[in-house]
Parts: C-alpha cells; sequence; structure tokens
C-alpha cells in the first residue's frame, strides 16, 4: 500500500488530500472523481504535504470522498 496525492477539484478550488492504496488505478475506479497526482504541485510546502499525510485516508475502509472533505 501506499499513499497517493491526490485533488476532488469543485470549480472554484480542490480538496486536497493523500488515500491509501495499492496504486493509482484503484483509486480512480472506486472514486472517480477524484484526480491521482504523480507528484505535488510547487506551491505546496514541505509542511503542507506532512499535514496532508497524517491524515491519509485508506481506501479498504470506503467512504473516501466523505472523509477526505470531513477531516
Amino acid at each position: 500500500m501506499k499513499d497517493h496525492l491526490v485533488a476532488y477539484e469543485y470549480g472554484i478550488g480542490a480538496i486536497w488530500g493523500y488515500v491509501r492504496a495499492g496504486s493509482a488505478a484503484e483509486i480512480t475506479a472506486a472514486v472517480p472523481q477524484l484526480d491521482v497526482y504523480d507528484g505535488a504541485p510547487p506551491w505546496f510546502t514541505s509542511r503542507d504535504l506532512a499535514i496532508l499525510q497524517a491524515t491519509s485516508v485508506d481506501l479498504a475502509k470506503g467512504g473516501v470522498l466523505d472523509r477526505l472533505m470531513h477531516r
């Protein structure tokens, strides 16, 4: 399992987070509303990424989008 950086874009912004899954393909198959990124955008600091990773969501537990939005 690996943490993958994802974003849910809702028109005027995005909710970013990490989802723990075996592959990016697993995430897009289970939650097609999420975009999976290979790397972080340049405006993210290492602190930003550490905060997101500390609240990583496990794909196997379900409700990924809901849990990303309400953490």
